[in-house]
């Protein structure tokens, strides 16, 4: 469901369904306000492990969401946070994250946080399926 930073609090409060967020934006204030408000919601629903991943040349999306099997000895669920900044994903990685988005870990919450997006990548599978 797509919502504007305003609005994101009652959108949160009405959530149901798989955990997984795409904050958009360039402006970095109102991204991070929406950042802070979705992990303080998931901590809220006992998301008490955060792994956070920055994307750069050498990030595997891969490996990364392979490790959403590997939950802490301490914690029940696990917040997945991926910020992407202006990264565009290629056909490869997006395949990879669409094929766990379509069977996601009951216990794995997903936060992707990007940049502005182009047109061509607004119009991608990734971003119309979230």
């Amino acid at each position: 469901m797509k919502a504007r930073s305003d609005q994101l609090s009652a959108v949160l409060q009405r959530h149901q369904g798989p955990n997984i967020f795409l904050v958009l934006g360039d402006e970095p204030l109102q991204a991070q306000e929406a950042s802070d408000s979705v992990r303080r919601w998931l901590r809220e629903q006992g998301y008490t492990e955060r792994d956070l991943h920055h994307v750069d040349g050498h990030f595997s999306w891969e490996s990364v969401i392979l490790s959403t099997n590997a939950l802490s000895l301490f914690a029940d669920k696990k917040l997945l946070e991926i910020r992407c900044g202006s990264h565009k994903l290629n056909k490869n990685d997006s395949q990879v994250l669409l094929k766990w988005l379509n069977d996601p870990s009951p216990d794995t919450a997903l936060l992707l946080i990007f940049d502005k997006l182009d047109g061509a990548s607004k119009k991608s599978e990734l971003v119309q399926t979230n």
